[in-house]
């Protein structure tokens, strides 16, 4: 076989496995509640089950695509995903839950689009960044237009407010600077200024201060509310150790 055809069958397989693995892991950490809920073991299984069909559908659509196309279709792609962060921030468009209006809720149906821009931005700053390769070494060409559009999402990211889905995106940001090699002095101060970034907005949001003081004395912190998931991973650790129970 070529080597791009062996490359391309490990990938594929990795994908399966994971994505096997994942549905395995899903079943046995949400049978018993389903059941409890439901009378039934699968409800939960089979919701992510039929998530994952559509999902192997997009990614045989997507595998299909030729690149040229794909680098055509990113910059509309992430101006559509922008306006639907403007548009989600909006009181009666965009849905609030947990407090964060983050998501379009069309009946039993919702729509985070933040999840849509992060394909977009890839795609699009890959592209731009490739055609920029031989001046990137010049701050100027490696900062823009990427790095002032990915400040714009992060700003409607902050808003919703959706720290997480922002150091995400910074962490995209990050990875499509490296890989297109842009200067290191400029990686660090993206980086740097994320960090900074990243800590003001978590100090500066009670909820946030919270979460972080959870983290850090979780056997201080309300078990029910901002302590509530590392109180869950001492019990999982005290139940089954490094290396779980099992299924």
């Amino acid at each position: 076989y070529p080597e791009h055809l062996i490359d391309a069958m490990k990938q594929l397989g990795v994908f399966g496995l994971l994505t096997l693995f994942g549905l395995v892991m899903v079943l046995s950490a949400s049978s018993v509640e389903s059941y409890a809920a439901g009378g039934s073991s699968y409800s939960v299984f089979v919701k992510q089950l039929m998530f994952c069909a559509l999902g192997l559908v997009m990614f045989w659509v997507g595998m299909r695509v030729p690149p040229h196309k794909l680098r055509m279709l990113a910059a509309p792609l992430l101006l559509i995903g922008i306006v639907l962060l403007v548009a989600v921030l909006i009181p009666g468009l965009g849905a609030l839950r947990g407090g964060s209006r983050a998501w379009f809720v069309f009946g039993p149906l919702s729509l985070q689009p933040s999840e849509g821009v992060k394909v977009a931005l890839t795609l699009w700053g890959a592209h731009v960044l490739a055609l920029r390769r031989n001046v990137l070494h010049r701050w100027k060409h490696a900062l823009s237009p990427v790095v002032p559009v990915s400040l714009l999402i992060f700003v409607l990211l902050i808003l919703q407010p959706d720290l997480g889905m922002t150091v995400s995106m910074g962490m995209v940001l990050v990875a499509l600077l490296f890989f297109a090699g842009a200067p290191l002095r400029l990686m660090a101060a993206v980086t740097v200024g994320g960090l900074a970034g990243a800590v003001i907005l978590g100090l500066t949001a009670g909820y946030r201060q919270a979460r972080i003081a959870a983290f850090l004395s979780p056997a201080t912190a309300d078990p029910l509310g901002p302590g509530y998931q590392a109180t869950q991973a001492l019990y999982s650790l005290a139940d089954g150790g490094l290396f779980g129970v099992g299924l």
